[in-house]
């Protein structure tokens, strides 16, 4: 039976002229990608939208068949909160302070395509490539050019793909060599149980045939409550009873990420494990969600504006950082766990397709 699945590249790009971005670099690394898949109203030859005198996918007749609108506006006339859906992506922006790359530097992020959006991965890589010329950032004065402000440009110089729940790697873009190869690490919800299994069961070294010890989990060793930490990397913005959550509570998290899941997984997936008749449906999932405690936590609300270029104003991104730790039964765990751990991957809360809301899940 189909499930979601994702797939995490990371592109290392190669600075040829200064780029300088804001602190929220996420917000920049999403316009370039929209901007290069579009391309420009004055340059037909970039990007891949045909009909550019629209002003948005929503009033164009070719949005069914459209990558960038399948990438970058998805919409679905059927679709139950109406028609704009998740998108299938997730910017994952260098977690370092770092704004400014000289020539000769390199940039490095994170994208992630949820489901079926890998079949859009080519429009990915022809889009990064052409979007060097384009630039990165903000406008800044050249000397070559007499002092005329132009945004960073920068070469695709390689790509990886990463299963960001085992670690291995995959090369699919080589410096100098002009051949893709097609991602193949892709994370899947049967990897999320057994993470989960390992984070709630302690590994035991035992020998296996007298030759090789090896580990195995000691199932129900763990008879009372549970503790599992959240590290919120990255603004992790949530709304519940139209108010900005500032303090982590779990329950209100656990559903704004249950939420984007389960739309995902309808979306690009094809269906979503809560289809399956053995796992819980949504309301006893949350139900179980309201036992988590939260035990104590080391989180700030973190200011912070993006700046869309297309609609000329500031949105706000901020959101909590830091970390906090909750308390729950085992076997309330073994049901939530798997499903808290996508969160790493798709991310939580508004604003994840720009980079907001990553998390990691620790014991």
């Amino acid at each position: 039976m189909h499930q979601l699945t994702a797939h995490h590249l990371r592109f290392s790009l190669e600075v040829e002229s200064p780029i300088e971005l804001d602190h929220h670099q996420g917000s920049a690394l999403r316009g370039m990608l929209f901007n290069a898949l579009r391309g420009p109203r004055n340059n037909p030859t970039l990007g891949f939208c045909t009909q550019r005198h629209l002003d948005t996918c929503a009033e164009c007749p070719l949005v069914a068949v459209c990558p960038v609108a399948s990438l970058v506006a998805t919409l679905n006339p059927q679709a139950g909160r109406g028609r704009d859906v998740p998108r299938p992506y997730a910017i994952v922006p260098p977690q370092n302070d770092k704004t400014r790359y000289e020539a000769g530097e390199q940039l490095a992020f994170g994208l992630t395509l949820f489901g079926n959006a890998l079949n859009l991965f080519p429009y990915v890589v022809m889009a990064l490539r052409q979007a060097g010329a384009m630039g990165l950032g903000k406008r800044l004065p050249r000397p070559e050019t007499n002092g005329r402000y132009h945004r960073g440009r920068f070469a695709v110089q390689s790509a990886q793909a990463i299963n960001l729940l085992t670690g291995e790697v995959q090369d699919i873009l080589e410096p100098d060599n002009p051949m893709v190869q097609r991602p193949d690490l892709p994370v899947t919800h049967a990897q999320m149980v057994e993470l989960s299994q390992r984070l709630l069961n302690p590994a035991l070294a035992h020998a296996a045939n007298g030759h090789h010890a090896v580990s195995t989990y000691q199932r129900g060793s763990q008879a009372g409550p549970v503790e599992i930490t959240l590290q919120f990397k990255t603004p992790t913005r949530i709304i519940e009873h139209k108010q900005l959550l500032k303090e982590p509570h779990f329950s209100p998290i656990f559903h704004r990420l249950l939420d984007r899941l389960i739309l995902l997984s309808r979306e690009f997936g094809g269906i979503t494990p809560l289809d399956q008749p053995e796992v819980l449906d949504k309301n006893e999932l949350l139900g179980l969600s309201d036992q988590v405690e939260l035990v104590t936590h080391d989180t700030r609300w973190q200011e912070v504006w993006s700046f869309s270029a297309r609609q000329q104003r500031k949105t706000p991104i901020s959101g909590l950082v830091g970390r906090a730790t909750y308390r729950a039964a085992p076997g309330v765990w073994a049901v939530l766990l798997p499903y808290l751990l996508w969160g790493c991957v798709i991310h939580v809360g508004k604003n994840a397709v720009k980079g907001d809301g990553i998390i990691a899940v620790s014991s």
